[in-house]
């Protein structure tokens, strides 16, 4: 894995790091209206940083954008290739520092439920599930991530991840 950046001067770099830039970067789907969003607002756009005021969680309600890295790649285990996260963000929280990984989907879905994921058979899937679910402390992936309509931002810290998630019904 690379360990350097390429700084983003404009969208239009940003849509250069896309897996498949023509057909990504569209009108209505996430990768664009995400680049928009958030760039726009030079950090976390203003119905996030509401939510995050709202939380229960301390280091939500003081959390400031640190720095944000469009399209970042992330190594799985069980994996063919990386994982490509929309935005992974580094925020400080008083003394601490967070990462969070924020998936944004426009006219796409989220996908399978978990429990539908997992019967379609594919090479290294389980394995990434086994290292998801222990890395966020989720004992029963099938019915804990079973909502499609959902926001989750999972917090990276150095000792590994830990999940913030508000859930919509």
């Amino acid at each position: 894995m690379k360990h350097f950046y390429i700084r983003a001067e404009s969208l239009e770099d940003w849509r250069r790091r896309l897996a498949d830039p023509e057909k990504h970067w569209r009108g209505g789907y996430s990768a664009k209206s995400l680049a928009n969003r958030w760039w726009g607002a030079k950090g976390f756009p203003a119905e996030v940083m509401e939510s995050f005021r709202a939380s229960a969680i301390p280091l939500l309600r003081e959390l400031k954008f640190v720095v944000g890295f469009p399209e970042d790649k992330v190594e799985l285990p069980g994996g063919r290739r990386p994982s490509q996260t929309d935005i992974m963000v580094l925020a400080r929280g008083g003394r601490e520092l967070a990462v969070l990984a924020v998936e944004g989907k426009g006219k796409e879905t989220f996908g399978d439920l978990v429990r539908d994921w997992r019967r379609k058979d594919t090479d290294g899937k389980e394995e990434r599930l086994a290292f998801l679910t222990d890395r966020l402390g989720l004992r029963d992936a099938t019915s804990t991530v079973s909502a499609t309509n959902c926001f989750t931002a999972a917090c990276r810290h150095c000792s590994g991840p830990s999940v913030l998630r508000h859930v919509t019904p």
